[in-house]
């Protein structure tokens, strides 16, 4: 999913530190009311318009934890 520009997102926050409808803020960015939902949840939870990039460090692992279990009878 792409983000939105930095105008659209400046828009978004400021209609909802405005305490506007979120119809009228996704009208206003021209945005759908789900993305604006979204933001909302994002900048509750950690203070950013979008959740920051988490990269996987390192090979991924060879057995699952499926296979770790061993069953001896």
């Amino acid at each position: 999913m792409p983000r939105c520009s930095a105008g659209k997102v400046n828009t978004i926050v400021a209609g909802l530190e405005a305490n506007w409808p979120i119809g009228v803020i996704a009208e206003q960015a021209v945005v759908s009311p789900m993305t604006v939902y979204r933001i909302r949840t994002s900048l509750d939870l950690r203070g950013e318009p979008y959740p920051p990039f988490v990269a996987v460090i390192g090979r991924p692992r060879s057995l699952l934890p499926v296979h770790e279990e061993v069953s001896v009878a």
